[in-house]
């Protein structure tokens, strides 16, 4: 793997749903890269900040859209 591949790959990596071959093609690449070390480290960064700020959100679906899931699931 290489630097013009790795923002392709980066989510799917972060996220745990990489092939076991192209998780370690990238881990590989990411030990000896500084550059897409950062990368990697900066967009798990932002994912946590994320995760963090959204727990506290609670959000109500309007009732037109419940009506209209119930009516397609029931």
């Amino acid at each position: 793997m290489n630097c013009q591949e790795i923002p392709k790959y980066i989510q799917l990596y972060i996220d745990g749903e990489l092939q076991e071959t192209e998780k370690q093609q990238l881990a590989e690449h990411i030990e000896c890269c500084p550059r897409c070390h950062r990368l990697v480290r900066i967009e798990r960064q932002f994912k946590m900040i994320i995760i963090q700020k959204t727990r506290t959100i609670r959000v109500q679906a309007p009732a037109r859209l419940k009506r209209r899931i119930r009516t397609v699931i029931f």
